[in-house]
């Protein structure tokens, strides 16, 4: 069936036609939260908006069966690459096709009203189609030093040809709008504010376990082993903590992608650290979801974020958060949570210790918590987004 004659028959009266880049995404975990959040706003659309949209999703072939697995048949997925690259591809929905080269030609083929790009600028933006832009962060303006100067170059090219063209820029916190107005001078009327909210496949994969693995209270710290994640601080402090709690030290698990696993080892057992410091990796659901909520407390000493996602998965899981200071982590934890400055191994390490020892702090954390994320509500984010596309749709 050729992609051309696949188009003509999928439905498109009364909807709005949304193309979907989703390749910069990689499999697995490696593109961190902010994929599965961008999975769960698209799919909360189909699901509750579905008569009013129809998606064209662009992938790469590590992205295929993700894809697979939330589409829609009244939706197109265009995978780049080739079906004979893949096992077992004969039994998918109707709608899946391939492409070697989709950005040069794909509003022939695929035709839609919206592009709508998830990671910023994208090789589908055509001018004849208005786009709408997800910004998550600028950490190449605000901490360059935490990239490569190849990074940084590519970055700035990439904002600097983005935010003329877009019709509406999407920020995933105040902070990242009000970045963009002081780096770029970016206009008010084309940023709007989508928050990340707690998704519902999370809470409800919890199970009712104590707080214990192996029997051992534990912090975790979930997150990419990117140099603006903290970890090298993060196990110094660790190390101080352990040596000050003594035989009431919590372990500590870091759950993500980790690209220097070997070297990380290294450094644990040089800290003397090794066997109370578990590293797991990236974890899929609901093992991520118990191995979370059965945590004593999250520590979050991140250098920066355009968001925060685990300060929220942690609050609306019942579990206690201490963490950093700066960047966009104070408007999500608002006054439910215990801070420290990331830069400063010994706050991080202070306050392991302050949430180790004080149940009632961590009473008090758990609570506001749980009221504070109620704020944060998927229903209204992705409602803001669907409105937003059908807004960008009418010009």
């Amino acid at each position: 069936m050729s992609p051309q004659t696949s188009a003509d028959s999928k439905p498109s009266s009364g909807c709005v036609r949304v193309a979907v880049d989703l390749t910069p995404f990689a499999g697995g975990g490696i593109s961190g939260g902010l994929k599965p959040f961008v999975f769960h706003l698209l799919q909360w659309v189909a699901r509750e908006r579905g008569d009013r949209f129809s998606f064209i999703y662009f992938t790469r072939q590590p992205l295929l069966d993700e894809i697979e697995a939330i589409r829609r048949e009244s939706d197109w997925h265009v995978c780049l690459g080739t079906p004979g690259d893949v096992q077992g591809d004969q039994g998918r929905k109707p709608g899946l096709a391939w492409a070697h080269d989709a950005a040069s030609t794909w509003m022939d083929l695929w035709p839609a009203d919206v592009l709508y790009t998830p990671w910023g600028f994208s090789d589908f933006f055509r001018p004849a189609i208005p786009s709408v832009n997800l910004v998550a962060d600028t950490l190449h303006r605000d901490w360059p030093g935490l990239l490569s100067a190849e990074e940084v170059m590519r970055r700035e090219q990439w904002f600097q040809r983005m935010l003329p063209l877009a019709a509406a820029v999407q920020c995933n916190s105040e902070f990242v709008a009000r970045q963009l107005r002081t780096h770029f001078c970016a206009p008010d009327e084309k940023l709007f504010v989508i928050h990340n909210a707690i998704q519902d496949g999370l809470l409800s994969a919890v199970s009712g376990s104590p707080a214990t693995l192996d029997g051992k209270p534990y912090f975790i710290y979930p997150a990419n082993d990117w140099p603006h994640k903290n970890h090298e601080r993060l196990l110094k402090a660790y190390a101080d903590y352990r040596r000050r709690a003594g035989r009431e030290a919590w372990d500590l698990v870091l759950t993500g992608h980790f690209a220097r696993g070997e070297a990380w080892n290294l450094a644990m057992a040089a800290l003397g650290i090794a066997g109370s410091c578990r590293v797991l990796g990236h974890i899929e659901r609901p093992a991520y979801a118990n191995l979370f909520r059965n945590a004593s407390a999250l520590v979050f000493p991140s250098l920066y974020e355009g968001f925060g996602i685990p300060v929220l998965e942690a609050m609306s899981l019942g579990v206690p958060v201490a963490c950093g200071n700066l960047a966009s982590v104070p408007e999500v934890a608002g006054k439910a949570a215990l801070y420290f400055d990331p830069r400063r191994t010994s706050d991080i390490t202070a306050a392991m210790d302050r949430m180790g020892r004080d149940a009632a702090l961590r009473a008090r954390l758990t609570a506001a918590g749980l009221e504070r994320s109620k704020g944060f509500s998927i229903a209204r984010e992705a409602g803001l987004l669907a409105d937003k596309i059908i807004s960008v749709a009418r010009g």
